[in-house]
């Protein structure tokens, strides 16, 4: 034997009669280490070593728990394997936006929005290719290896795809005079991160502080870098020029075109000749309007209906000033027996509002009345209008109109006292429900207006449209499978796919294997609500109930019953592209939480629709009748029912 293999004896002995007193000590040691010390060992050391491959865990790594990239370009998710013994171990991607996870990574092949800009690098890292804004999310790469002792590691990273800025809004003052104020606006939308603003007049940078130049010192500006505002406070000859803004975030910059501000003096003389030649011109229309009128030309005898024209002023009654208005009331012909209903507003609050549907005629009478009687009120025309419009939160001042009635309910002329007025929009189209959400509003109003010269009088009523559907034809029953291979497999199957908003979803959820210790269970419903269209698109999500199925560890062959009563929840009907600027869906969320808190989805959309509330019955009869049908009863009594309900 040489001196290094009596060396390495001795060691290895020494090793394994250590490992003899502490046996988990050679827990960690690789399969062939083992063999090794066997081999050398099997006639000195009675110890055998606990040599199979379940001895070892799953281990992952990331060069980088937060990445990013810029628009269009490509990014690899690092997603390192440091530990397995497992061959061809299951691996996942999922992406987790707003707190919702979906799948990136699948079955051995890339789905989602992800479908045909990705792809899987050995061993399990992610390439996205040719990134987009809505690839910002976090990406969680799961690895499961069965013959592993700890079978299951996961990474979790953050991704940040950087928009560069487009070309930002300029707003620069044509002409201001010397001593006046004044501001420049600089504005872009596209940019992520959001995008900081820098002025230059004539194509020379300008400093954010003016003090500290010897060149604009004597400049009154501010310059705001967050907002892309440039304020002057007095503005001096020398800030004439070129001016242009440029945004820049860490994607990249864009500027807009140079438009030049020009500076002139105050002119007084020339001002006060202005003025004098202006008052000279008047005096010289006045006198001669009076010399016409004096020789007879100018007569109102002739005049036709459709000339319309003020009434001379006369002594028995005043004329009212313009800041005295009136007051506009709306009131519907049917008030006192038309139902009302709750509905959100925009800050979050409920309040009671009349409740029509589709093809409702809109009657009523508005009522003016002035503040001050005894005098006269003029006015270019009275008219009610009934809209229908669509407003986007992100894009406040454009309404979208989509139903636009307008009946004039009088005349040019002038009001003498209080008036009421009849209108009527006969059979109204509504094609679409009063909704607030988040992002949106679309919503039904009655507007009275009293046009006028200087400005005009208008009061504003809101009103409430729900549609009613028929029960649809076709409602297949949903039926799913989810799970982890060699992990975890169920079933799940729902009793339809559509529901009437005051319906029961009825199903059963069956654990055909579980090796996964389960903790809790739970069926959530997520409202989607969806505006934009194209890259701008956003996408918000609402659980709006959350149903426990089970509380506890499941075992196979375990069928878990569902009865979930949709009426004690605040929901709209499913509303799919929406005059092209919205849509809100609605999905059953089945997830599950094991005893390390990991999270496990499964999503399916179900279609939501409100039906007429003449039959009206307990929730009791409503959870009998479904699950009657759900089961296959053939039963005269419950098929009878189960008719009378969908009729």
């Amino acid at each position: 034997m040489s001196e290094w293999t009596a060396k390495y004896f001795m060691a290895v002995r020494e090793t394994a009669r250590a490992a003899a007193t502490e046996p988990q000590l050679m827990e960690d040691w690789k399969e062939t280490d083992c063999k090794v010390i066997l081999q050398v060992l099997s006639h000195t050391v009675g110890y055998f070593c606990k040599c199979h491959s379940t001895a070892f865990a799953v281990i992952l790594r990331t060069t980088e728990k937060s990445v990013w990239t810029n628009e269009f370009e490509s990014i690899e998710l690092t997603c390192l394997i440091e530990s397995i013994s497992t061959n061809n171990p299951r691996i996942e991607w999922k992406k987790i936006k707003n707190g919702v996870p979906s799948y990136v990574y699948f079955q051995n092949k890339i789905s989602g929005d992800l479908e045909h800009r990705a792809l899987l690098k050995e061993p399990a890292n992610l390439v996205i290719l040719n990134a987009s804004r809505s690839d910002t999310a976090q990406y969680r790469c799961e690895v499961a290896a069965i013959d592993d002792q700890k079978p299951f590691d996961e990474i979790l990273i953050s991704l940040a795809v950087r928009v560069k800025p487009v070309m930002p809004r300029c707003s620069v003052p044509e002409a201001v005079t010397v001593g006046s104020s004044t501001e420049l606006r600089c504005i872009e939308n596209e940019g992520f991160p959001q995008s900081q603003y820098q002025w230059f007049k004539n194509s020379e940078e300008l400093p954010e502080d003016p003090k500290t130049s010897s060149k604009f010192y004597n400049s009154s500006y501010t310059m705001n870098t967050e907002t892309g505002s440039l304020k002057f406070r007095s503005v001096k000859k020398e800030d004439a020029g070129e001016y242009h803004c440029q945004a820049r975030n860490e994607a990249g910059w864009s500027k807009c075109n140079p438009q030049t501000m020009e500076v002139y003096d105050l002119d007084i003389v020339g001002m006060f000749l202005k003025v004098l030649g202006g008052v000279a011109a008047f005096i010289f229309v006045v006198v001669g309007i009076c010399q016409i009128q004096k020789s007879g030309y100018c007569s109102c005898k002739d005049h036709r209906e459709t000339n319309y024209k003020v009434p001379q002023h006369d002594n028995r009654m005043d004329y009212a000033s313009p800041d005295e208005t009136a007051e506009i009331d709306i009131v519907l012909n049917d008030a006192e027996t038309r139902k009302k209903v709750e509905h959100k507003t925009e800050d979050g609050k409920k309040d009671k509002y009349f409740l029509f549907y589709d093809g409702e005629t809109v009657s009523g009478k508005v009522n003016v009345t002035l503040k001050t009687p005894g005098k006269r009120l003029e006015h270019y025309g009275i008219k009610i209008e009934f809209v229908g419009q669509i407003e986007l939160y992100y894009d406040r001042g454009n309404h979208h109109e989509f139903v636009s009635l307008v009946k004039d309910l009088a005349r040019p002329g002038e009001l003498s006292q209080s008036q009421t007025f009849d209108f009527e929009f006969t059979h109204v189209e509504k094609p679409y429900e009063s909704y607030t959400g988040q992002n949106v509003k679309l919503r039904y109003f009655l507007r009275a207006t009293i046009s006028r010269r200087l400005n005009d009088i208008s009061k504003e009523m809101d009103i409430v449209v729900q549609t009613l559907c028929t029960y649809p034809e076709l409602n297949s029953s949903i039926k799913m499978e989810v799970g982890i291979e060699d992990c975890l497999h169920i079933e799940f199957e729902y009793n339809k796919s559509k529901y009437h908003l005051r319906d029961v979803i009825v199903g059963k959820i069956y654990f055909l294997l579980v090796r996964i210790k389960i903790k809790h269970m739970e069926i959530d419903i997520i409202k989607r609500e969806t505006t934009g269209t194209g890259p701008s698109v956003y996408h918000e999500n609402d659980t709006i109930a959350k149903y426990e199925i089970m509380d506890g560890a499941p075992v196979r062959g375990e069928s878990i019953p569902i009865r979930l009563f949709l009426a004690g929840y605040e929901m709209t009907p499913t509303m799919k592209d929406v005059n092209k600027k919205f849509s809100v869906r609605y999905y059953l969320n089945l997830v599950l939480i094991d005893e390390e808190e990991r999270r496990y989805f499964k999503q399916q959309e179900i279609t939501l629709w409100r039906k007429s509330d003449i039959v009206r019955r307990s929730m009791s009869q409503q959870a009998t009748i479904a699950a009657q049908r759900y089961e296959g009863s053939n039963s005269e009594t419950a098929s009878a029912k189960a008719k009378e309900e969908t009729d």
